[in-house]
């Protein structure tokens, strides 16, 4: 799989100053980036591990269990 050229145009030296307190205390003052808590897990489909696979080699077709002999 090859990578993406980094061409992010944010200037990440005001992140980089910060403490790693400072960060998290940024982090969980954006409402749009809240964590996940246990309602949220229990209420969320699992994605089995197949899925997952196929997805991350980008793979479309069927399934061993659908294939037909």
């Amino acid at each position: 799989m090859m990578k993406k050229p980094d061409k992010s145009e944010h200037d990440w030296s005001r992140f980089d100053a910060m403490s790693d307190k400072a960060r998290h205390t940024a982090a969980l003052a954006d409402p749009d980036a809240q964590p996940l808590t246990p309602e949220d897990m229990r209420r969320m489909p699992r994605t089995s591990r197949e899925l997952i696979r196929r997805r991350a080699l980008d793979h479309t077709g069927p399934t061993r269990s659908t294939d037909s002999a």
